[in-house]
């Protein structure tokens, strides 16, 4: 994201510091890839699960927090949506599955999808699925942020 958002910024943080620029790309190519691992999408419910996952797996309270604000900011948008079931679940999933911050997840890539999923002991969440599929309402605001 920070590469098409801001190009010359970034350009120059190649420039000047390409070790930072370098552990950057890689934290975005992780995240990206819990995406996929996980079944949350980029939408805004899909990153407030996300880091309610992470910061369930590793123990970082402001992931915690972050996806639980975010979490009751989407809910006071869109009541029908149960999030805090759906937060349940995302704080389920992180205890079951195998730690992925301490996974060399470039294991994973040659697998199909549900192996690599089998192997983390990850099931995407289907009440999350369910609900994004059958949304026809306007998105969170906070989308548009």
């Amino acid at each position: 994201a920070a590469v098409e958002n801001a190009p010359e910024l970034y350009a120059q943080l190649e420039r000047e510091y390409p070790e930072f620029a370098a552990m950057t790309y890689t934290f975005h190519l992780a995240h990206d890839l819990h995406h996929v691992l996980t079944g949350y999408g980029r939408d805004p419910l899909g990153e407030a699960l996300l880091l309610t996952y992470n910061g369930n797996q590793s123990g970082t309270r402001g992931s915690r927090l972050l996806g639980m604000f975010a979490g009751l900011r989407i809910r006071s948008e869109i009541w029908q949506w149960p999030v805090g079931r759906m937060m349940a679940n995302a704080r389920k999933m992180a205890r079951e599955s195998t730690d992925m911050v301490v996974t060399d997840l470039t294991e994973l890539l040659p697998l199909p999808l549900e192996e690599a999923r089998q192997r983390l002991n990850i099931r995407p969440d289907p009440l999350y699925r369910e609900v994004r599929d059958s949304w026809t309402g306007p998105e969170p605001v906070s989308a548009k942020a």
